[in-house]
């Protein structure tokens, strides 16, 4: 008889002990605990640069103000950002929220300001302030225009040369007519070009290495300190 009760509790014992072990963890099931929340990292500048000193933006006609574009990397566990920019002259603040990581806005050109990106997340409610950049938004003087950028013609763009002697060539104008020098760009990956030469003419002879594949652009630079740059073509030298 006890041998027989001693059984019935070891059983009992033995399905409750099942029963909690298949109830398991409910923090993984629906309705469980709930997924756990990142705060948004800071966000890193980019441009205007910190203390540019002579930042022009595009200039709205007739106006005193210029279009000037903001831009910073991505931060993590962010949604949208917030840009703040500070008039320094009176203190007034423009905000403009952003679900990228640009914005424009339209400035007082001859005034100093200050700005930062604040990160913001739907997964939490803390928020993440960037440094703070300030920079100088040129005010109207003497009227130039940059050059035009230069239009590269040969090589083609991705071509193969038919020697390791290359002919570059391009064209470039300016409403000015005030052109004084072109800097020759060349190198074997888009992110490091070396500068070659500066020339008064539209084109330059270079001797490269064979079958290798190169990159170049061209700045145009005019009297008055102005600089475009052209954009980036890749050919490959002959064997």
């Amino acid at each position: 008889m006890k041998t027989k009760l001693f059984y019935k509790i070891a059983l009992i014992c033995g399905l409750g002990l099942f029963v909690i072990a298949c109830g398991g963890d409910k923090s993984d099931e629906p309705g469980g605990t709930k997924e756990e929340e990142f705060s948004p990292v800071s966000a890193v500048l980019l441009s205007p640069e910190k203390d540019e000193p002579c930042n022009q933006g595009n200039v709205l006609e007739n106006t005193t103000l210029s279009k000037v574009t903001f831009n910073w990397n991505a931060s993590e566990h962010t949604d949208s950002y917030i840009l703040i920019v500070k008039n320094l002259t009176d203190n007034s603040f423009k905000q403009l929220p952003s679900t990228s990581t640009t914005a424009t806005l339209d400035l007082t050109r001859g005034v100093s300001y200050e700005w930062y990106v604040t990160s913001k997340s739907e997964n939490s409610s803390e928020t993440a302030k960037s440094s703070t950049w300030e920079f100088y938004n040129a005010a109207e003087g003497t009227q130039t225009h940059v050059p035009y950028p230069a239009s590269l013609i040969s090589p083609v763009n991705e071509s193969t040369t038919s020697s390791a002697t290359v002919l570059l060539q391009w064209n470039s104008s300016d409403l000015d007519n005030d052109i004084e020098s072109y800097e020759v760009y060349i190198g074997t990956s888009e992110s490091s070009l070396i500068k070659q030469s500066a020339v008064q003419t539209t084109e330059l002879s270079i001797v490269l290495e064979s079958n290798t594949q190169y990159y170049w652009k061209v700045y145009t630079k005019d009297a008055t300190g102005n600089i475009s740059i052209s954009s980036v073509f890749q050919f490959t030298t002959a064997l």
